[in-house]
């Protein structure tokens, strides 16, 4: 496919010594005849997700041993964030 163009797209993944980690990537945005003009799918992420899938899957752990309040303090989330993590899941 052709690449359109590039977008700047950013994800949280797993605290690395306790420190906030955020991917940052470039992403192509792909021309296709059929279907239009679409973003490259990411391995590490889910489409239009804003969390890698292993932080995702370590909040998942998290929120069910806590609160969503408690969870979301310890994650460094917001309790909106947290909560969707939650209803993803389900």
């Amino acid at each position: 496919m052709h690449i359109h163009e590039y977008t700047e797209r950013r994800w949280r993944h797993l605290d690395s010594c306790q420190f906030k980690t955020i991917i940052v990537c470039q992403v192509p945005r792909v021309q296709c005849s059929e279907h239009g003009t679409q973003m490259v799918q990411v391995p590490w992420a889910e489409k239009q997700g804003r969390f890698t899938k292993l932080f995702e899957r370590f909040a998942i752990a998290v929120l069910q041993e806590c609160s969503t309040s408690a969870g979301s303090g310890l994650l460094k989330i917001s309790w909106d964030e947290a909560d969707g993590i939650k209803q993803r899941e389900q």
